[in-house]
């Protein structure tokens, strides 16, 4: 009780507890948890958070909890849970079904058990997120593939400079939803075109490029006029 616990720019992940919950059970005082993740916990009572006691104040900034049991969010005695630009997905219900937190915006949720209410919530909606994977950074990250509602859908106030990988956050013009910014790739060697080429001659473009969202290397596709070239 009095006491703060702050989280931030780290992965709790594939705990398992038989009697209680398998990320972090709140016995008193003030949680603040922003750019992380909680992924794949199990336990009796639930997944990643837990309102034990009367009076904990729990606060999700930037955080991505994916892939837990249900409820990923056990929401009992008098407590106060406050979400922005937060994502719980995964299967069953994400909240439990007596409390609700309180939405401050642009957050998301698999499932419509979360109290997500403000106009810029997304309720039963699908993240697409990619699997728990090295993404850069020191610890283990969800990616935001393409077509995630995630992206480019979180409110920019009061944010970290950096997401949970310290990829620098705001990378669109708005903020992603979650614990991940997703960003562009860096091009180091553009392709330069040939002084002057002979009709039906021959000439190679080159590109270097780096992923900075992922170890997986990057592909291309080479078009002329807006169409893609077979092969290239």
């Amino acid at each position: 009780a009095g006491k703060t616990l702050t989280i931030t720019r780290s992965t709790i992940s594939g705990n398992d507890d038989d009697s209680g919950i398998g990320g972090l059970q709140l016995q008193g005082g003030t949680a603040n948890i922003r750019n992380s993740t909680f992924s794949g916990n199990i336990g009796r009572q639930g997944g990643d958070f837990w309102t034990f006691s009367d009076g904990v104040t729990l606060s999700l900034v930037n955080v991505t909890a994916a892939n837990s049991a249900p409820p990923a969010l056990l929401f009992d005695h008098t407590a106060t849970v406050t979400l922005r630009n937060t994502m719980f997905v995964g299967t069953g219900e994400r909240c439990s079904l007596g409390n609700s937190p309180t939405s401050q915006g642009h957050n998301l949720s698999s499932d419509a058990t979360c109290n997500l209410n403000a106009s810029t919530d997304k309720s039963d909606a699908d993240a697409k997120l990619a699997a728990l994977a090295n993404n850069g950074g020191l610890t283990k990250t969800h990616l935001p593939m393409a077509g995630s509602l995630a992206l480019n859908a979180g409110d920019n106030t009061s944010i970290d400079p950096e997401d949970q990988r310290g990829k620098t956050r705001v990378q669109f013009g708005v903020v992603d939803i979650g614990a991940v910014e997703a960003v562009e790739p860096i091009i180091s060697t553009q392709p330069v075109a040939p002084d002057a080429l002979l009709e039906g001659g021959m000439f190679t473009l080159t590109v270097v490029a780096m992923n900075q969202d992922s170890a997986a290397p990057l592909t291309f596709q080479w078009r002329k006029g807006g169409t893609a070239i077979t092969g290239a």
